[in-house]
């Protein structure tokens, strides 16, 4: 039952990365995409392809932590 809960826990802690979405569509239309410090160009290709794959993984980790918060009772 404990490692339902630490699971639970890692699973659920996704949802702070939610702002990337909002962010990533605001400056997708950017005429030059730019590192997180703002100082050198990076290509956007490879830039949202990341992006994708983390926000893929949180949404897989949101639908785990919905599946075990049921699981334990929570909801």
């Amino acid at each position: 039952m404990t490692s339902a809960w630490s699971r639970l826990g890692i699973c659920a802690s996704g949802v702070k990365h939610d702002w990337l979405t909002v962010r990533s569509l605001a400056l997708a239309s950017a005429g030059q995409q730019r590192d997180y410090g703002g100082e050198a160009a990076v290509d956007g290709g490879a830039r949202y392809a990341a992006r994708a794959a983390s926000l893929a993984l949180c949404a897989r980790w949101a639908r785990e932590a919905e599946h075990l918060a049921r699981t334990l009772g929570l909801w």
